[in-house]
């Protein structure tokens, strides 16, 4: 069968798997582009299928953009040269941060912000205006969260903003409250946030859950951990250690519990995503030490570049950032030589189609690699991974900090 049949028949088995109880569908893999650069990366969909991310113009001054019914649109930035969007809510609200060193193409952290599509409007901290903020997500109640560098604090702590005029430090686990350093991730429509902490000196790093006004630690796999994203029911995913000298695995927190979800045959991985119905999605090593996105359901890691025929333009889905309750991803995949931002995105089919490749899988079979997919429908500071949903090799995920003597790791 060519190429393009055969990608077709997959995708109808593979969204079959994504979205349990959906109509037949198929997929498709949305090259997002970029403002006539070489580079763009999605961290962020909400439930309509907007999304959120950078990409890069000729000159490579990134800017955020929301990608609306085919349209990437540019959100500018605000007041310096460069803009990253983090998280987009329902409302298509989206979050970011700025910053530019002003002679490479390193991103400096400057201010948080906002933007309903209207223009972006900084996020007011409260106190010196000037300093530090990045905001990582927003929930569909309009509550931002992410860190800032406080006056009284030695690091950036994690924040919440909901409208008013301060942002809320939520501080950390370390014994000494204004040290060590935080950072939220995320935050569901019910208020829980999750993300990563100090928890004394020379402790490694711990995930978090806010919520009730507590920090609390969510466990590990016996070290390290840090929490990523959290979904309606309140589940967290991110990722874990055993050791000092282990490997980060993407984990799953839930009741209590921390359970390692593996890798694709490699020795890494990392979670970055969750939607309600448990479907996780992240990146991991494989057996050949490359780099893979991933999808993880019905207990089973999926190689998301299983989904690539042979004659597709994309050489590789190398992470997997955020998915959404239809069962849509997105992330960043290497296509014509160029970093691209991806959105995976699925298509219904009528009801005759539906039958007649029912009909071809049951003549045809299944092929290698895809048969599994129809099986299971810091004295140092804190280093916080400097782009939330951009892990660009799972070993990279930092495992401890302190805020003083040297760190673990």
């Amino acid at each position: 069968m060519n190429g393009k049949m055969r990608d077709l028949i997959y995708g109808f088995i593979v969204t079959s798997v994504l979205v349990s109880n959906a109509p037949a569908s198929t997929f498709r893999i949305i090259d997002l582009g970029t403002f006539g650069g070489t580079m763009s990366n999605a961290y962020a969909i909400n439930a309509s299928g907007q999304v959120t991310g950078f990409a890069a113009p000729p000159d490579g001054n990134f800017q955020a953009f929301r990608y609306d019914h085919g349209v990437l649109h540019g959100l500018g930035t605000y007041g310096v040269k460069r803009s990253r969007g983090w998280g987009i809510n329902d409302h298509g609200l989206v979050v970011g941060d700025d910053g530019y060193d002003g002679n490479s193409s390193s991103f400096l952290q400057g201010k948080a912000w906002k933007n309903d599509g209207t223009g972006a409007t900084g996020i007011s901290t409260g106190y010196t205006e000037d300093r530090e903020s990045i905001a990582y997500d927003v929930n569909n109640n309009g509550v931002i969260v992410g860190r800032n560098n406080f006056p009284w604090a030695t690091g950036d702590h994690a924040f919440y903003y909901d409208g008013g005029n301060y942002m809320t430090d939520l501080g950390t686990l370390h014994p000494n409250g204004r040290s060590g350093t935080s950072a939220a991730f995320a935050i569901n429509d019910v208020g829980q946030i999750v993300g990563l902490t100090d928890a004394g000196y020379n402790q490694p790093a711990r995930a978090f859950i806010y919520e009730n006004g507590v920090m609390s630690d969510l466990g590990s796999l016996g070290y390290s951990a840090y929490a990523q994203d959290i979904n309606e029911p309140g589940v967290a995913v991110g990722t874990s250690r055993a050791s000092r000298y282990g490997q980060n695995h993407a984990v799953i927190f839930r009741d209590g519990t921390v359970v390692d979800i593996g890798t694709l045959g490699g020795d890494s991985s990392a979670a970055q995503a969750i939607n309600d119905h448990g479907q996780v999605v992240g990146s991991s090593r494989t057996a050949s030490d490359d780099t893979h996105a991933f999808l993880y359901t019905g207990d089973e890691m999926i190689d998301l570049n299983d989904l690539l025929g042979e004659d597709s333009d994309w050489t590789k889905l190398v992470s997997a950032n955020d998915i959404n309750n239809r069962g849509d991803i997105v992330g960043q995949g290497l296509i014509n030589g160029e970093s691209h931002a991806y959105l995976i995105t699925t298509v219904p089919l009528p009801a005759a189609a539906s039958l007649l490749f029912s009909g071809i899988l049951g003549l045809s079979g299944f092929a290698r690699n895809r048969n599994h997919l129809v099986r299971h429908g810091y004295h140092r500071r804190l280093t916080i991974p400097s782009e939330r949903q951009q892990l660009t090799s799972p070993s990279a995920i930092t495992g401890s900090l302190s805020s003083g003597g040297n760190a673990a790791h």
